[in-house]
């Protein structure tokens, strides 16, 4: 529903999907690709899109090692965006009893505070856009039935001093997506509501409500966006995966997906979202009409948001198989299996899709063929829970969501063209 404080707009519409002379048309760039460029990852999987790629990058391929490490007293990590001088990256004490959060600016150099805030909660992915930094906060510790409280914030980037906070009913449960002058994210409900999750959309300017859209039992997925689409799931058993109008934030089409679902990526007119627990498929539906293109059964659950590049695919199972299909067609392209569980997205840097697994493995494969070009051990001593790799001006940035412990790598670097 629309805000009664104020009136949604229908801003300028996105940029036009630029195609890539290098893959014949059919890889696009982000919506709004002038925020998005090689030098920085600004949010969850890299673009509005949730697409996880950039062809034009510079990717790393053998003597990778740690070029600095910082080791936080805090626990919980997020997955760290990147612009071109600064990480940032949220951290969470959670228990039953209290929950802290601590958002830090780290010099994409050596690791050194630039800022670091700490807050009542426990921090949600950031993004960071034009200067800013937004993100979500959430209390945690008890059990699904407990109330979850929170807000969204904006910070300036540079000196950390906040510029705007908005209270929505719920705690922040997923990364903001921010685009044309909106934040896009969406709350687990809280106290007699705590079965309802709400999709919101604040002005990125000012903190002012647009609109809210009251959802299943909440949404713990970055929202991806189109032109005039806002996707996002509902996890829980019943709700179906969701395009919202950008304007209004009334429901634009449902998808049945009865189980648990990931996040959704768009690209090209196709909304990608897996589903797990007794639902472990990949689906590709029309982003206008909500009809299924495609359907991709898989033997175990994929908990991930697909990557999407070179007109293919890229997705993991939690079983270790890392997949390769047609995003046209859901054909597969091609297949590999390693022996450890896979729960973070996959990226896509210049020719290379990587992928983090829970021993503490960074691994890189061809995004054509498939062949494995190089694996990197973290060795976390049992604390290999890392983030989704993010990958700028050849170095790789990740942090144990165990230890709390944020990495940069470098090595060997391959530029594109």
């Amino acid at each position: 529903a629309v805000a009664e404080s104020g009136t949604a707009q229908q801003t300028s519409r996105l940029s036009a999907l630029i195609g890539s002379d290098n893959y014949g048309g059919r890889v696009r760039e982000p919506i709004n690709s002038e925020i998005v460029n090689t030098g920085s990852w600004p949010m969850f999987q890299r673009d509005t899109g949730n697409t996880g790629a950039v062809l034009d990058g510079v990717s790393l391929t053998e003597s990778i090692s740690v070029e600095w490490q910082y080791d936080s007293v805090k626990d919980g990590a997020t997955m760290p965006v990147v612009d071109h001088n600064r990480v940032y990256i949220g951290f969470g004490t959670n228990n039953d009893e209290t929950t802290q959060g601590k958002l830090l600016a780290l010099s994409r150099t050596d690791s050194s505070v630039v800022w670091e805030q700490t807050f009542e909660r426990a921090i949600r992915t950031p993004a960071v856009v034009d200067g800013f930094v937004y993100f979500g906060t959430h209390s945690t510790g008890g059990n699904h039935h407990t109330p979850r409280y929170g807000n969204i914030y904006k910070i300036n980037a540079t000196t950390g001093e906040q510029v705007w906070r908005f209270e929505p009913a719920g705690g922040v449960s997923t990364p903001p997506t921010v685009v044309d002058d909106t934040v896009y994210f969406g709350t687990k409900g809280s106290g007699s509501t705590y079965l309802q999750g709400t999709a919101y959309a604040v002005r990125a300017s000012t903190g002012e409500l647009l609109w809210e859209e009251v959802l299943g039992w909440g949404t713990f997925s970055a929202p991806a966006v189109d032109s005039d689409h806002v996707f996002i799931e509902s996890r829980d058993e019943h709700s179906p995966f969701y395009a919202l109008d950008r304007a209004s934030g009334s429901v634009v089409w449902e998808y049945p997906m009865p189980d648990f679902k990931g996040n959704g990526t768009v690209a090209d007119g196709i909304v990608y979202v897996t589903g797990f627990r007794d639902d472990a498929r990949v689906a590709a539906i029309d982003a206008q009409t909500g009809n299924q293109v495609w359907e991709f059964s898989t033997e175990s659950e994929v908990k991930t948001s697909p990557a999407v590049a070179n007109g293919n695919l890229y997705f993991a199972t939690v079983e270790g198989t890392i997949q390769a299909v047609d995003a046209d067609t859901g054909s597969t392209e091609w297949s590999a299996t390693i022996d450890e569980q896979i729960v973070r997205a996959p990226s896509v840097i210049d020719e290379i899709v990587y992928f983090a697994d829970l021993s503490g493995r960074i691994l890189g494969f061809n995004m054509n063929s498939g062949n494995k070009q190089f694996q990197y051990n973290l060795d976390l001593d049992g604390e290999g829970n890392i983030t989704t790799p993010v990958i700028v001006d050849g170095r790789i940035f990740v942090a144990s969501g165990d230890s709390g412990s944020v990495y940069a790598l470098a090595g060997t670097q391959t530029e594109s063209g």
